[in-house]
């Protein structure tokens, strides 16, 4: 007499492989969206050469201003500079 239930060491290799299967194709899947990913920029780098020359000389300008710059003064709420020795406010 058949009840149609699987006997217990079949769920649990069932459900032991369908685990496998889910974690290879968890890793696979994220290795593979690494390795298009990579392949994508690189393909676009060949044709948008210029836009990548243009995207290095802004990131260096970025970079590189914040150092050139020079430090303003900070002023205070009531508009007073903080290292202004003649200022109005006395802490």
């Amino acid at each position: 007499m058949d009840t149609g239930t699987k006997p217990r060491g079949k769920k649990v290799k069932t459900l032991t492989w369908t685990t496998l299967a889910l974690c290879v194709g968890c890793c696979v899947a994220s290795a593979l969206t690494i390795v298009l990913g990579i392949t994508t920029i690189s393909g676009l780098g060949i044709y948008l050469e210029r836009a990548a020359l243009g995207f290095f000389v802004a990131t260096l300008f970025l970079l590189v201003y914040p150092k050139i710059s020079r430090k303003r003064d900070t002023c205070n709420l009531d508009c007073a500079c903080s290292n202004n020795p003649l200022s109005s406010r006395k802490s």
